[in-house]
């Protein structure tokens, strides 16, 4: 089985560019009014086409398992903070009663998420390797490619000549219009301002490209909303913050919504949220909600029984077997582990960018068992079923159509599906795939029915 049998459209888009002179540059795309800076990895040469069943079936799978990721805390824990403390934060630095309030306050609403599940497209139908709960994820820059695909002859030429209309769905402005929809109505006496913060890192220059951008987007959302709201977005650290009268400001701009990164922000903000001042996305409770660890959590047979026979069926289809490695793991295992080394990938709890993963195909055994043993030391890695992409053929740069590896992001905001990228990677490159490690970013044209 290969993508271009489960998406005639690729498929069709394969032979065009085939058979035309005019095969699309693999960089130095010319760009319009979009900066190309507004990228941070680089842009694959091709689209990814989609239809409407296949983005139906996206989005079924990525809002089913966002329910069941964030009903770990009542179905597992049973809204018990302390077991969720001793699970989640007991090697952390934060003391037990504060996390425990933190949670308490920030775990009220839960539709207040913003995520990001990484799945693979196996023989068998989407496998989800991590889940990822923060503002700061990629892939959002979904219309700047759009925009420089179709500034592409030969992308306009297989549209009209497969009489297809494509669009994409913008996961930043999806983003922007579930915080407009559902702030108003948790804060005491909104009168139509609605002043949204964003958490961003400093250290990052990348960021102004992406704040420029993302200021554009918002004024859009307050202007489309059709209600007479007015408002600015702001990015921030947590030492820009202050607090006058159970309020959150920026300098003088008080602050209605806030979305954060984690364990970073301060408690003031869950306080205020307690009392109605103001609305917070994420969070820590997204931020642990986000650990590799919880898929391990999920497959473990004790918890998937707090589960519906539903719910259990959709555990066992979309992850691959995932342990977490902690005292609750028989010894034994670790030999299981290290003598079929090329059938599992070790991954830290709270790595990222493709850091912290060894893939046992691609590590010599004497490095995988030194690995294995410090992970069975540490008890803070997950260890997870090696799943094959099936391959997608895209453009190399040679400007040959080869096979790839592919990771696809799929974007939830609160409950609903909100866009998606692809990270492809030639085959024969790591296996770790990861715009860190060199992939290249595709972004899916999601084609409209007549």
């Amino acid at each position: 089985m290969n993508f271009e049998s489960y998406s005639t459209e690729q498929r069709s888009l394969i032979q065009f560019l085939s058979s035309h002179s005019k095969d699309p540059k693999f960089q130095n795309f010319p760009y319009t009014e979009e900066r190309p800076d507004i990228f941070k990895g680089d842009l694959q040469a091709m689209p990814t086409f989609v239809n409407e069943n296949q983005v139906t079936h996206i989005a079924e799978i990525s809002q089913e398992l966002t329910r069941i990721i964030t009903q770990i805390p009542e179905k597992i824990f049973n809204n018990n903070l302390s077991l969720m403390y001793q699970n989640w934060l007991a090697d952390n630095e934060i003391p037990e009663e504060l996390a425990e309030l933190i949670l308490l306050k920030n775990l009220e609403n839960t539709n207040n998420f913003v995520c990001r599940g990484d799945f693979i497209l196996t023989d068998k139908g989407f496998k989800c390797l991590e889940y990822n709960v923060a503002s700061n994820i990629g892939g959002w820059q979904a219309e700047p490619a759009r925009t420089m695909y179709l500034q592409q002859e030969v992308f306009r030429n297989f549209i009209d000549q497969e009489e297809i209309i494509v669009s994409v769905k913008n996961p930043l402005l999806e983003m922007y219009k579930h915080v407009i929809n559902i702030v108003p109505s948790h804060i005491s006496r909104f009168n139509g301002e609605l002043n949204l913060a964003v958490f961003y890192d400093p250290k990052d220059s990348w960021n102004k490209y992406g704040h420029v951008y993302s200021e554009r987007i918002y004024k859009r959302c307050l202007s489309q909303s059709g209600l007479d709201y007015s408002g600015k977005i702001v990015f921030c650290t947590p030492d820009d913050l202050n607090f006058r009268e159970g309020c959150v400001f920026v300098g003088n701009l008080r602050i209605h919504a806030l979305i954060d990164q984690g364990l970073i922000c301060p408690i003031q903000v869950y306080l205020s949220q307690s009392d109605g001042f103001i609305l917070l996305f994420n969070g820590l409770a997204g931020h642990l909600l986000g650990k590799k660890s919880n898929l391990g959590m999920l497959k473990e047979p004790e918890n998937m029984r707090k589960f519906s026979s539903h719910e259990q069926q959709i555990i066992d289809t979309l992850i691959p077997e995932t342990h977490r490695i902690n005292s609750s793991l028989m010894p034994e295992f670790k030999s299981q582990f290290a003598n079929g080394k090329d059938n599992w990938v070790l991954k830290q709890v709270d790595g990222s960018s493709g850091q912290g993963v060894w893939v046992g195909k691609e590590t010599e055994l004497d490095e995988w068992v030194a690995l294995l043993n410090k992970a069975f030391d540490l008890n803070t890695y997950i260890i997870q079923e090696y799943v094959e992409s099936i391959p997608i053929t895209y453009r190399n740069n040679q400007g040959e159509y080869t096979d790839h590896n592919v990771i696809w992001g799929f974007f939830i905001s609160g409950n609903k599906y909100s866009g998606g990228f692809l990270r492809v990677s030639e085959k024969g490159n790591r296996l770790v795939i990861n715009s860190f490690t060199g992939a290249r970013e595709s972004y899916m044209l999601e084609i409209e029915s007549n």
